[in-house]
This record gives C-alpha cells, sequence and structure tokens, in this order.
C-alpha cells in the first residue's frame, strides 16, 4: 500500500475523484466520486501510471488501459 507521504492527483473527472501511485510497491490507489473507499490495484507499471498522469480524460484512460486489468482491492 501506498505510503501516506505520496501526494493524491485531483483528477478533472465525472468518475474518479482522485489517484495516487507509489512507484516502490506498484499500487494505484484510486477514489471514485461516487465511493469513499479506496481501491487499490496491485502490480501497476510505471508506464500505465505516467499515462494516467498524462491522459486528457483519466476517466476514459481508467476505463481502457487500468479497469479489468489489475488485481485489485477496496480498501
Amino acid at each position: 500500500m501506498p505510503t501516506t507521504d505520496i501526494a493524491w492527483n485531483e483528477a478533472q473527472s465525472s468518475n474518479i475523484a482522485r489517484w495516487r501511485y507509489d512507484p516502490e510497491t506498484r499500487v494505484l490507489e484510486i477514489q471514485f466520486v461516487t465511493s469513499d473507499a479506496t481501491y487499490s490495484y496491485d502490480d501497476v507499471p510505471a508506464y500505465v501510471a505516467e499515462g494516467m498522469k498524462n491522459a486528457s480524460s483519466v476517466g476514459s484512460y481508467f476505463y481502457h488501459h487500468i479497469k479489468d486489468r489489475y488485481r485489485f482491492y477496496r480498501g
């Protein structure tokens, strides 16, 4: 799980509120607009997180490159 000193990236998205990535553990954490829970996606490569950072639509990028591709747990 990412350390608490990793800053959240606020998302301009109707689906994703914010996200953060820990390159040491390769965990991508996402908080959705409709949920107070944090979803942690395991073994996400750095290039995927970088793609999310640079995406014009974070929600669309999540849907096409992360959802159903990485194991996750709800925390």
